[in-house]
């Protein structure tokens, strides 16, 4: 079950199938899909098959995935995610994604900040670990901003048709002071709602 999360501006809910349009608008954008990286998603059959893949995942306790939308107007802003969830090892990867044009708007540290402690608090994560390419500087400041660090960087380390990519790898561990002094500021990141 994916609970419903609420920040102060957005609500963060679980995809359900009539977010495919949704889903769509937000990967069909370059500039969000070259985060990964990978090409612009063509149509929305394209998109409903990523939301069945995405349901699958959850299904097997691999992921979370929540779409996140603004509390008065319910406008779609964009997608929230852990995947890779390891319970032995009590720990996940993140990544948010967010329509372009609202990418000066804070969403990230909002929503990302609120994902993050409830990984920590109810999840039980320890780790909680972000694989980011060079290029992707607006993931980049936000990571560091809720108290990510750079462990290194892998060469070479994806193929696709854009070349041979390094990717950065972060982590954020609960027991981290960066973490803590978010905590000790602003300890109220999120409110639980029902789960759908």
């Amino acid at each position: 079950m994916v609970p419903v999360l609420k920040t102060t501006r957005f609500r963060l809910r679980p995809f359900n199938q009539h977010d495919a349009d949704s889903l769509f608008t937000l990967l069909k954008e370059e500039k969000v899909v070259t985060a990964h990286p990978a090409h612009p998603v063509s149509d929305r059959h394209e998109a409903n098959r990523i939301l069945q893949t995405m349901n699958e995942e959850v299904a097997s306790g691999r992921a979370l995935y929540w779409l996140i939308e603004e509390k008065t107007s319910q406008r779609f802003t964009g997608r929230i995610r852990f995947t890779h969830i390891n319970h032995q090892n009590n720990s996940a990867a993140l990544m948010v994604e967010v329509l372009p044009e609202l990418w000066g708007e804070n969403i990230l540290y909002e929503t990302g900040r609120a994902v993050i402690a409830y990984g920590f608090s109810q999840l039980q994560l320890h780790r909680v670990e972000a694989q980011v390419v060079p290029e992707h500087t607006y993931m980049h400041r936000f990571l560091k901003r809720v108290g990510f660090h750079l462990e290194g960087v892998l060469q070479s380390w994806v193929k696709n048709d854009y070349g041979l990519l390094d990717y950065n790898i972060y982590s954020l561990l609960k027991t981290d002071d960066a973490w803590k002094n978010i905590l000790s500021t602003s300890p109220e990141h999120f409110s639980l709602g029902n789960s759908i």
